[in-house]
């Protein structure tokens, strides 16, 4: 059986493969092209047949084309549209993924019977076992708030060009498989200038108050639907999904039940009726910074948009947390290394890892500490790339660069590799090191070594392997 053919305005054939995710707007598949998509436009979960209402999409999405958007920012745009058929061609590249599938319950259940529970799992009720087991396939803890920090960076560089993205939800965010994973937005149908729009879209689940009353996308509704990911992607569970959904007092005053996104969130400090135990919340997932951002978006936002904690903020804090992860080496689960003496998941000791921490530096003292930074030492391990901020300030633009790799060429030594420009590197000692490699006793490294860096801050980084 032949593949389903589309010919777009220039005559160019594309061949429809599989189905890569779908959304209320529209549907995105693969072609036998590698790194060419399609995306049909849906109305009520139906293509679009009208041609008055086709020829509005085209004329949408034309404006789209040609509107001047960055380069550098990873959405994946139209590229063309369809001859006759509302939808369009755009470039994604290949072996990228839906975020959906990060979460436990967009599993069907023919995929869920499927899954292996392992053993330190068993005794939880099926549910939670699929969820929980499903969740370590798909990366875990840390590859998820890395996922979130560079999804943020990404709606960042948007925001600050007065761009609103307008549909943040799993079904328009695609990934790769890398650790610290490569982001894509796509179904950007619907991208406008903050300053020039009057539309108003949301995808169910993902409500911002303001937006359902009726008042324009913002980039403040773009926050607070991120915010909603967010909460779900880390612990499973919807923010708002509480028993307030499924109480209601017989004697009740009101006419008629509230939607979900009206009720308390399900951690609010002062309301607890829709409160839900569901999910892998508290410090398995969720760290007292992460909450402090949570409550403040979800009670002191959710009304008021200019309370809500800005993109930067979550990428930093984000961030943060992601560089405290420790991977298991037995049930391969990861967990935050400062808050756990042992695995909460299986109770293994914690594996060889490098730790370390920074902190400001000044007229020779230690002073607030920056950021903390753990990484697990396999058999296998060959190097551990250092990013930049940990030796120098927080810079969202180049967050991926890296400063320093630790090798192991030996099992008696260590290689510290800087990659450094116009910083002073000082090594335990008064003068600046020239070269860009050092070579470090491994035993000296087990004891706890101390690098001074003077650039656009100063830093005083300290480094140990511990077991």
């Amino acid at each position: 059986m032949g593949r389903t053919k589309y010919i777009d305005e220039f005559n160019g054939s594309h061949y429809l493969g599989d189905e890569l995710g779908r959304g209320g707007q529209g549907v995105v598949y693969k072609t036998k092209d590698a790194d060419t998509v399609i995306k049909i436009a849906l109305n009520n979960e139906h293509s679009i047949k009208d041609k008055t209402q086709i020829k509005l999409f085209h004329q949408k999405i034309k404006k789209l084309i040609y509107k001047p958007l960055p380069n550098d920012i990873n959405i994946a745009k139209p590229l063309v549209v369809l001859k006759d058929k509302a939808g369009y061609v755009m470039h994604l590249l290949e072996g990228m993924k839906p975020f959906a599938e990060l979460l436990p319950q967009e599993l069907k259940k023919e995929e869920a019977s499927k899954i292996e529970i392992p053993g330190f799992l068993k005794d939880l009720d099926e549910r939670s076992a699929i969820y929980f087991s499903y969740y370590l396939q798909t990366g875990g803890l840390r590859k998820r708030l890395y996922t979130l920090s560079r999804l943020a960076i990404i709606l960042n560089r948007l925001h600050t060009r007065g761009i609103v993205y307008f549909d943040i939800s799993h079904n328009n965010v695609f990934i790769n498989n890398d650790d610290i994973p490569l982001v894509y937005l796509i179904d950007a149908d619907n991208i406008e200038y903050e300053s020039s729009n009057k539309d108003v879209v949301y995808t169910p689940n993902f409500e911002v108050p303001e937006v359902v009353k009726g008042k324009p996308n913002s980039t403040y509704s773009d926050i607070y639907a991120f915010g909603i990911l967010s909460f779900l992607t880390l612990t499973t569970t919807h923010p708002f999904d509480g028993i307030g959904l499924e109480e209601e007092d017989w004697d009740s005053d009101e006419s008629e039940k509230k939607e979900k996104w009206e009720l308390p969130w399900i951690e609010d400090s002062n309301d607890d009726s829709n409160k839900s135990k569901a999910g892998l919340k508290g410090t398995l997932t969720i760290t007292q910074e992460l909450y402090t951002l949570f409550h403040h978006l979800f009670e002191d936002g959710k009304n008021n948009k200019y309370k809500r904690p800005t993109l930067p903020i979550w990428i930093e804090s984000l961030e943060k947390v992601a560089c405290k992860t420790l991977l298991c080496s037995n049930c391969k689960m990861s967990y935050y290394d400062d808050l756990f003496n042992e695995c909460p998941y299986c109770d293994a000791k914690k594996p060889k890892r490098v730790v370390i921490k920074s902190y400001y530096y000044k007229n020779g003292k230690k002073l607030q500490e920056r950021f903390q930074y753990i990484k697990e030492i396999l058999d296998d391990t060959k190097k551990i790339e250092i990013p930049n901020y940990i030796f120098k300030s927080f810079d969202i633009l180049n967050i991926d660069d890296i400063f320093l790799e630790i090798k192991f060429p030996k099992k008696t030594r260590v290689e510290l590799s800087f990659q450094k420009s116009n910083e002073s590197i000082y090594f335990e000692s008064k003068t600046p090191i020239v070269l860009f490699n050092k070579i470090v006793g491994l035993d000296k490294l087990e004891k706890g070594i101390s690098i001074v860096t003077e650039g656009d801050i100063t830093t005083l980084v300290e480094i140990k392997i511990e077991a």
